[in-house]
């Protein structure tokens, strides 16, 4: 944000300024130069600008120094605040339990903004396919959203987290991934949410192979072999046929 300032000199003798300086970086004025003479009933403009580095209050000091025999200085006081988004994730892991391979099941995640400007989030991204965000809905408005998300102070989202175990065998057992949200807070630009759940499914072990050795031809008594099938995953395993 950028103010004007003015200086005039309301003397009858040119007014001589040796400096202009300001205590605080934030605080930044515009001159092509700091030393310069002002004739009688002339003036200069300033331009500061206020560029804070970080959120709160701020102040400074504009100092002004010339040749004024009565105010060999004079300090201008500059106010502002610093204004920044700052995010909020609730819960900060997610645990989904045991879901049966090829269904899912849903858990909200909520995004809220408890900053002073607005929360701009970029992207959510899941490092394991089978974690994935299936909706955004704004509130208090119930309102579906899309990525990128503009999240105004105060204001909150909710992210629908979905988890599908894959009906293969490498997710039967405990799974894991991180869910991570990227956004233009300056503190926590990446926040990474833990996702954990076990996929629950049947898991059949056989020999590849069943070896009879040698058998006589129209033996009575054929020879016989033993066919161990064993479930080896977590969930009941139903033979239908044989």
């Amino acid at each position: 944000n950028t103010l004007q300032l003015t200086v005039r000199n309301i003397g009858n003798a040119p007014l001589n300024i040796s400096s202009i300086t300001s205590s605080d970086p934030q605080f930044i004025f515009s001159l092509p130069t700091t030393t310069f003479a002002l004739p009688s009933n002339g003036s200069v403009k300033i331009n500061v600008r206020f560029a804070p580095t970080s959120a709160g209050a701020k102040s400074g000091t504009l100092s002004i120094n010339s040749n004024d025999p009565l105010r060999s200085r004079v300090d201008v006081p500059m106010t502002g605040t610093g204004l920044a988004p700052a995010i909020e994730v609730s819960p900060t892991g997610l645990g989904f339990g045991q879901v049966r391979l090829a269904t899912t099941k849903d858990l909200v995640l909520t995004i809220r903004n408890t900053g002073t400007a607005t929360l701009k989030v970029s992207s959510i991204t899941s490092n394991n396919p089978q974690f994935s965000v299936v909706q955004l809905i704004e509130k208090p408005a119930n309102a579906v959203r899309n990525l990128p998300l503009s999240i105004a102070p105060g204001s909150s989202i909710e992210a629908t987290v979905r988890f599908r175990p894959s009906f293969v065998a490498a997710s039967v057992g405990a799974l894991t991934g991180t869910l991570s949200i990227n956004s233009n807070d300056p503190n926590r630009p990446r926040v990474d949410v833990a996702l954990t759940g076990t996929g629950q499914g049947a898991l059949i072990a056989a020999p590849s192979s069943l070896s009879f050795g040698g058998v006589t031809v129209c033996l009575a008594t054929p020879s016989t072999a033993s066919l161990t099938l064993t479930n080896t995953g977590n969930a009941s395993l139903t033979i239908n046929s044989l």
